[in-house]
């Protein structure tokens, strides 16, 4: 069997079991006994949850943008950072695996970073480089002539030499995360495109390098497709770990907005009666919910409203024509 072809089966089995995840921003902490840790955050915008932990011990795996040395302002806490007071970075995706039980579900353990990225999933031109690299000395100060029995000029003072510094900006990045519609776990330049992996799963199985072909109708879909579309994805999301009740939170509100009618609450029911066969957020299975946030793809505004993906308000738009809703 071909390296490619057990990777391939590898990835699919750690993505099955949710231990697959991409990060796209940072914080320091200390534990009330005052031990640093480094809490990982997703790179989706929506998603406010840690992904998890990581402790000195395994400082050494994480990429060398992430600064080790904890900030003189942090202080010791029982309270993790939040997203939040988090710092961006280039997205990257780390491997984890299951703890110790908790009331909450198994702890999720930092195992290793796996890829990392160019994309800043927030759209800021952030300097990664400065936050580790030192900086430059000051040049040396020429020491002036001695005077010549009081009556000699002073010479000119030399001009410093320049220092040269490198060029630490990172490439202005697109302002939000796109994921491959095919196996839609890694992030993307563009929307619609589809990742290296996917890409080379395609030409090994064809041998030249034949484009993969979107599995999927061109969007906005209609309320048939996208209804059959949801309910295998919550199938196969149904073992994924549960989304909290910030994000079960965004559903409602985001639908009604983007439904941009008289009776926004209605047409919330509507809709998600219409897809999943329940009218109130919070009756959406684990599996349902995860599909549903990654269909709306929330985006937050700078007043912190959230609002849809345009493709998908396109397509709430559709289901509430097909039931004359105005």
């Amino acid at each position: 069997m071909e390296d490619k072809t057990i990777q391939k089966m590898l990835t699919a089995l750690l993505q099955a079991n949710n231990q697959i995840h991409w990060v796209g921003s940072y914080a320091h902490g200390l534990t009330k006994e005052g031990d640093p840790y480094i809490v990982l955050f997703p790179a989706a915008e929506y998603l406010e949850h840690q992904v998890c932990r990581v402790y000195p011990e395994h400082f050494r795996k994480l990429p060398e943008f992430i600064p080790r040395e904890t900030p003189a302002d942090i202080r010791p806490s029982k309270s993790s950072p939040k997203k939040d007071a988090a710092v961006p970075c280039p997205v990257f995706s780390v491997l984890t695996y299951p703890g110790k039980e908790t009331q909450m579900g198994p702890e999720t353990r930092f195992s290793d970073t796996l890829f990392i990225t160019k994309q800043n999933p927030t759209g800021q031109n952030v300097q990664y480089a400065a936050l580790s690299q030192p900086k430059p000395a000051p040049p040396p100060q020429p020491t002036p002539p001695r005077p010549d029995n009081g009556t000699a000029r002073s010479a000119p003072q030399p001009k410093p030499a320049p220092v040269a510094t490198a060029k630490t900006t990172a490439p202005a990045p697109p302002s939000k995360t796109h994921f491959c519609p095919h196996c839609e776990t890694y992030p993307v330049d563009q929307p619609g495109e589809f990742c290296e992996n996917c890409q080379m799963e395609t030409e090994r199985e064809t041998g030249n390098g034949t484009p993969l072909q979107n599995p999927h109708p061109p969007r906005p879909w209609t309320p048939a497709y996208l209804r059959r579309y949801l309910t295998v994805r919550a199938d196969e999301l149904a073992s994924a770990n549960q989304p909290s009740q910030d994000q079960r939170k965004l559903i409602g509100p985001v639908i009604e907005a983007a439904a941009n009618v008289k009776d926004p609450a209605k047409a919330r029911r509507l809709v998600l009666s219409y897809l999943f066969q329940t009218e109130e957020p919070g009756n959406l299975a684990t599996g349902q919910a995860i599909a549903a946030l990654r269909w709306l793809a929330p985006q937050a505004d700078t007043g912190g409203s959230f609002s849809a993906a345009g493709i998908s308000a396109d397509e709430i738009a559709a289901i509430l024509e097909l039931f004359k809703v105005k």
